[in-house]
């Protein structure tokens, strides 16, 4: 016998267990939202479906294990554990660098610019995912500004941390002179990552019409 069982904190602690409770604990809603905004929850029941995911995936460990070896198992997992466990890079930061993860709005705390989001010239949103120096040399020549590639500021990711509100200005000045589709057009041609912000009302409309 399989037997899967999800709790808020776990079978030795009955508080009941409420996605935003969790997002507060975990330390989700203390990161999200902006310096000035304050805690914020997230807009989705995110730690649910992150303890939906990994009971999913104990399940179909355990139906290999019980398919070599005729044995069932117990799986247990909790809202708190799932939401701990998905902190990630920001966990990695507090382990080993002692850093507190802070409220960055859509930046990336270890990468500039990842994340990060750009007003274009018809007042259109994208954002940028640069994640390698290779990456960020071709935005800075495509934007027709290759020289700050070299700058010691930004010449590596490390000091484009550092230094990343004074990149990010730089980099706005600039992509507000291209209007949306044309600058998504250019980058991807040179394999940038990049995407629109979607308004809500666009996405549905392709999820109706399956333009994926």
């Amino acid at each position: 016998m399989i037997y899967a069982h999800i709790t808020g904190y776990g079978t030795r602690n009955n508080r009941p267990g409420y996605d935003a409770i969790i997002q507060a604990e975990s330390g989700f809603t203390y990161m999200y939202g902006k310096p000035d905004s304050g805690p914020v929850k997230m807009p989705v029941a995110l730690m649910d479906v992150l303890a939906a995911h990994q009971v999913k995936e104990g399940i179909l460990l355990a139906l290999l294990h019980r398919e070599r070896t005729g044995e069932g198992q117990l799986i247990e997992v909790s809202l708190i554990q799932s939401g701990a466990a998905s902190l990630a890079n920001q966990t990695s930061n507090w382990l080993v660098g002692k850093s507190i993860p802070q409220r960055m709005g859509s930046d990336h705390p270890n990468i500039v610019p990842y994340g990060t989001i750009f007003k274009t010239g018809d007042g259109k949103d994208i954002v940028l995912t640069v994640g390698t120096d290779k990456q960020f040399a071709d935005l800075c020549r495509l934007l027709g500004i290759p020289k700050i590639v070299s700058d010691e500021k930004f010449v590596s990711n490390a000091e484009r941390v550092k230094h990343r509100e004074e990149l990010k200005k730089i980099l706005q000045q600039y992509i507000v002179k291209i209007f949306m589709d044309d600058f998504l057009e250019q980058l991807n041609e040179k394999n940038i990552p990049a995407g629109s912000v979607v308004i809500w009302r666009r996405f549905s409309s392709s999820l109706k019409y399956g333009n994926f």
